[in-house]
């Protein structure tokens, strides 16, 4: 049960990192354009690839603001969503959510990354507290649950 605040994008990214590595079911993710995530890279795609190849019934749930321009930024995620697609799903928020600031990444409920403003890198880790996580579980379940519009993959080259 610990948290600790951090201020630089590459402990940010390195958490991430650490966050993927701890999920065992499931992953939850609410983001700008999964940009600062880096889920571009081929590490951190190879890392939920692990997550979804080691537990059969593992999903991963993404609520973006922005969705236009993950095909051509993300083509690694986006081939694993294509071959994936009953396990991973992504969502744009209504243009009512968009002046929401925060950012956050879950996992298992006991495990999470709380960016505070999107443009910032200043962020608190969250290690194996589900009293502390369960607060941005259940915003996350409200984001989840509100009509957006689904992310609809389309083929590009690497």
């Amino acid at each position: 049960m610990t948290h600790k605040i951090h201020e630089t994008w590459g402990e940010f990214r390195s958490a991430f990192g650490q966050i993927l590595r701890l999920t065992r079911q499931n992953l939850c993710i609410f983001d700008d354009d999964l940009t600062q995530l880096g889920l571009q890279q081929a590490a951190a795609v190879g890392l939920v690839r692990q997550l979804l190849a080691r537990n059969p019934v593992a999903t991963v749930r993404i609520v973006l603001r922005r969705i236009d321009r993950l095909n051509g930024s993300h083509p690694r995620l986006v081939q694993l969503l294509m071959s994936q697609s009953h396990r991973i799903r992504i969502t744009q928020i209504p243009t009512s959510l968009q002046h929401l600031r925060d950012v956050f990444v879950l996992s298992d409920g006991q495990h999470a990354l709380v960016r505070f403003d999107l443009e910032h890198p200043r962020y608190k880790f969250i290690l194996a507290d589900e009293a502390e996580v369960a607060p941005y579980a259940q915003r996350f379940s409200d984001l989840w649950n509100t009509p957006g519009t689904p992310f609809v993959p389309t083929a590009t080259g690497l």
